[in-house]
């Protein structure tokens, strides 16, 4: 009974509170000024990420979203090559497939960073911009009646640049 106790407990240390994970996105999100922020976690069995929390999604993405490993989805793209990405324009990318959560919102451009954990990579955390207008047609820019935000210079540079 000690050591499945002991077990539990060692296992439960190896991931952050829910409670601090939503405080993690928040901050992230007000620091950079973006419209959308996530931290991805990896399901091992399933082998998808998901959204574990983040801040500024409609309520019924959170803890239910999955994406796929891979080109599939950015966040996946970012987790298996195991660098930053950056995505200037959803519309023009061509790396990866937009999955539905990033349609919903109407997002434009966003930045991706690999979490890296103990026995390989944990996750994936993402800083996301939308698009204030009806959704945009796909094309390389957006639309001039669209107001996009993309998220700010600085941060994206100074993170491209980061090696994880």
């Amino acid at each position: 009974m000690a050591s499945a106790r002991r077990s539990a407990r060692d296992e439960a240390g190896k991931h952050p509170p829910p409670d601090l994970l939503e405080q993690v996105a928040a901050t992230l999100r007000r620091l950079l000024d973006v419209d959308f922020t996530a931290i991805w976690g990896f399901d091992p069995i399933a082998q998808r990420l998901y959204l574990r929390t983040g801040d500024g999604w409609q309520p019924d993405y959170v803890g239910r979203t999955t994406v796929p490993l891979g080109a599939a989805s950015p966040a996946g793209y970012a987790f298996v090559t195991g660098a930053p990405v950056v995505v200037a324009d959803c519309a023009s990318e061509r790396r990866y497939g937009v999955p539905p959560l990033l349609g919903a919102h109407r997002v434009v451009s966003g930045l991706l960073v690999p979490i890296p954990g103990a026995e390989g990579p944990a996750g994936a955390t993402s800083a996301t911009a939308s698009c204030e207008s009806p959704k945009p047609s796909r094309r390389s820019s957006p639309p001039p009646n669209c107001r996009c935000r993309p998220i700010p210079r600085s941060p994206c540079s100074a993170v491209a640049s980061a090696r994880c």
